[in-house]
C-alpha cells in the first residue's frame, strides 16, 4: 500500500472521491455490480475515512462522497463533515421512499 500511503507526502490534506459506481440503489436490489473498490485501499493503510451525502439525484437517491485524510487527521474530516452538514442542510433532506 506503499503508492497509497506516498500521495499524501506531497502535501495533500483530504481525498475526495466516489462511494460506489452509482448512486444509491433500491433495497434488495443487486448490489455486487454497483459498489466499487473505492474504500478498499484505506481500509488496508488504516487511514481514516468518511463518507457524506454529496448530493442527490433527480428522483432523491443520495449521492455519497469519501473524504479520506492523512494518517492521524480523523479530527480534520470530522470537523470537516461537520462545517458541510451545516452548510448543505443535511438535516432537512430525506431521501425518497417508495
Amino acid at each position: 500500500m506503499a503508492p497509497v500511503a506516498d500521495w499524501w507526502d506531497d502535501d495533500h490534506d483530504v481525498l475526495v472521491s466516489p462511494v460506489a459506481l452509482e448512486p444509491a440503489w433500491t433495497l434488495g436490489e443487486d448490489a455486487q455490480s454497483k459498489t466499487g473498490m473505492f474504500a478498499a485501499p484505506f481500509s488496508f493503510t488504516g487511514q481514516p475515512a468518511i463518507v457524506i451525502p454529496g448530493g442527490w439525484t433527480n428522483d432523491g437517491r443520495p449521492v455519497g462522497v469519501q473524504l479520506v485524510g492523512r494518517t492521524g487527521s480523523d479530527e480534520l474530516l470530522l470537523d470537516l463533515a461537520l462545517d458541510l452538514q451545516a452548510r448543505l442542510g443535511w438535516v432537512h433532506k430525506h431521501p425518497i421512499t417508495t
